[in-house]
């Protein structure tokens, strides 16, 4: 997903031989759904409940919304408990049930969502490591639906729809070969940061220049991606750039682009803490 020379179909492709290796879990049969009872138990199946991610950032808010609705959350964690930390415990609080399924095995995990009778289950995890995506090879549950973490199709074929919006996918719906549910205004939404804000002057009017920033994955970061900042850095008269990373890595790849173009003054890689 980060190579600039990959398109969807390419991506598409690769997703429908993927999803061919693996095979189908022993599941009951599904009964219809009720849609009209007083609650419908939404799961949401993730190894990421905790400070180390920032999908805690873009959940919180709306399991704490769902409580006002006719809907019941469920955590279906694949965290190991030595894993759990505060932000776990803040989770625990805010989901209606809690399960951890980080120590059980992939029939155990199909097993276990099934005789909570979830009604929708959420993998908002996709492709990314820690997974478990191979389960979503088996129907489990009326609706099962990729969003968040993973922001394209994982290809399993018992995955009925992608959460995104409007803006996100405009072009390629068609190369998804997962059904595209778009959400009118944004796909997800951060819940902010609980720290108190000072006020400072803009660097600009004391340093006379714009900083640019990333603090991101140096691994999302590809040729298009840094031939457009080499371009805005050339345009924006005397501009520089910080830069940092989640990994150790890449750096003296960027560090060599920079130098190439005459643009190392104009660059400051941070070390990752």
């Amino acid at each position: 997903m980060y190579l600039s020379d990959w398109k969807q179909i390419n991506f598409s492709n690769f997703q429908k031989k993927f999803a061919n290796l693996f095979n189908n879990f022993d599941a009951k049969k599904l009964i219809n759904s009720n849609q009209d009872k007083k609650k419908i138990k939404v799961g949401f199946f993730s190894p990421d409940f905790n400070k180390s991610h920032s999908i805690s950032y873009f959940i919180k808010n709306l399991i704490e919304d769902l409580k006002k609705t006719k809907f019941e959350t469920v955590a279906l964690s694949l965290l190991k408990i030595n894993q759990h930390d505060e932000t776990t415990k803040n989770f625990k609080e805010l989901f209606d049930h809690w399960i951890n399924l980080g120590d059980k095995s992939d029939q155990e995990i199909v097993n276990t969502i099934q005789n909570s009778k979830i009604d929708i289950l959420i993998d908002l995890v996709g492709l990314w490591s820690a997974n478990r995506a191979n389960i979503f090879n088996t129907r489990m549950c009326p609706l099962q639906i990729n969003w968040l973490g993973f922001n394209n199709a994982s290809g399993f074929k018992e995955i009925d729809f992608l959460l995104a919006d409007i803006n996100t996918i405009q072009y390629e719906e068609k190369n998804y070969g997962t059904k595209i549910y778009k959400l009118p205004k944004i796909w997800n939404a951060h819940c902010g940061f609980e720290h108190k804000r000072t006020y400072n002057e803009l660097p600009f009017k004391r340093n006379g220049y714009l900083t640019f920033g990333s603090l991101n994955n140096f691994m999302k970061i590809n040729d298009e991606v840094l031939n457009t900042w080499i371009k805005i850095l050339k345009k924006v008269k005397k501009s520089k750039i910080i830069l940092k990373s989640s990994l150790f890595i890449c750096e003296d790849v960027l560090r060599k682009k920079f130098i190439e173009e005459g643009l190392i003054d104009s660059v400051e890689i941070l070390k990752k803490n």
